[in-house]
């Protein structure tokens, strides 16, 4: 097999090996196991984050009421107010950026992992062998080639790094 169509062709070996239905749908699992994770570990953050914004708003109550009773003048506490109006804005928007899920992973139908997957093998095609194989490096942790087989060790996600997924090519064909 020449050289310029033996890259392409492990790519894409190699690629439908990794990017298997089976394996996007593990990725898609796990993706949903964080997400029902996810709310207990917001919970906890949102308390935090509400135990600040009401220290806050009572510090703000405190400089206003001492400046209504005369005790500060407006000008010695503006800044202050101000600086921590922005810091509860801030709070406040951090807060409801953590709670709105992007995508329910647990409700992913077969239809669009098979679209996925198409998307992931009509780009490694359409690019250039090299970035192909710079895309594909980003998953496979070892190749190990033997007289007999190809072996490929890949993680495709960081949600269990101790468990990587192996795929064995036995008998790899390469037509002539």
């Amino acid at each position: 097999m020449p050289a310029d169509k033996l890259d392409p062709f492990l790519l894409e070996v190699i690629g439908e090996r990794i990017f298997s239905l089976e394996n996007l749908h593990g990725v898609f699992d796990e993706l949903a196991k964080l997400q029902r994770r996810q709310p207990k570990q917001q919970s906890e953050g949102n308390k935090k984050t509400r135990q600040q914004l009401e220290k806050i708003n009572k510090r703000i109550t405190r400089l206003v009421e001492a400046t209504a009773e005369g005790v500060l003048q407006l000008n010695e506490v503006k800044d202050k107010i101000n600086a921590m109006r922005q810091e509860k804005r801030r709070l406040e928007q951090s807060m409801q950026d953590h709670t709105m899920p992007i995508f329910d992973f647990s409700e992913i139908s077969d239809d669009q992992v098979h679209a996925f997957r198409q998307t992931l093998m009509d780009m490694m095609a359409k690019e250039k062998p090299l970035k192909a194989r710079h895309f594909l490096r980003r998953f496979i942790s070892d190749i190990i080639v033997s007289e007999t087989e190809v072996k490929v060790s890949y993680i495709l996600s960081n949600t269990l790094p101790n468990k990587p997924d192996v795929s064995r090519l036995r008998g790899l064909w390469l037509p002539g």
